[in-house]
């Protein structure tokens, strides 16, 4: 079941909000030069790493907004889209098999997640935050039960 807070398994974040997510969309798809989400990756790329610029930021496949940052050098990914409802997935970039990549990967995603968590919780057009597994969002989604 969803989570109200991050955990190493909980990898994507469902959310609504009052973010902009109009005027990004040409009828019924995003604008690949400017998908939903800008304001909302802008947010936490400050509250990951205030030192990355916004240079860093990138449009991925026409969908979101991505960025990469480091924790105890572990690349972390993070993505942004919309679809109905805010979506981030936080996750580790690696080449390494994932049985070999150890407890600091883990740590370093989760470390992400709790920045992201505390950043959109205190940010007033953000609301019913939950955390999911990649299994549980496609369940939730097909049913319609995000409840955002």
């Amino acid at each position: 079941m969803p989570s109200a807070s991050p955990d190493p398994d909980r990898q994507y974040l469902v959310f609504g909000g009052t973010f902009p997510s109009e005027g990004a969309w040409i009828g019924d798809d995003p604008d690949p030069n400017n998908p939903p989400g800008r304001e909302v990756i802008d947010v936490l790329l400050k509250s990951v790493d205030p030192s990355l610029p916004e240079s860093e930021l990138w449009v991925e496949e026409e969908y979101g907004w991505s960025f990469n940052c480091k924790v105890e050098d572990v690349t972390v990914n993070v993505l942004v889209q919309f679809v109905d409802h805010w979506l981030v997935i936080v996750q580790e970039v690696s080449f390494k098999p994932r049985f070999l990549r150890g407890a600091k990967y883990r740590a370093a995603v989760l470390e992400v997640a709790q920045r992201i968590h505390r950043a959109l919780q205190s940010d007033p057009r953000a609301r019913n935050l939950s955390w999911t597994t990649a299994t549980e969002y496609i369940e939730l989604a097909r049913g319609n039960r995000l409840g955002v």
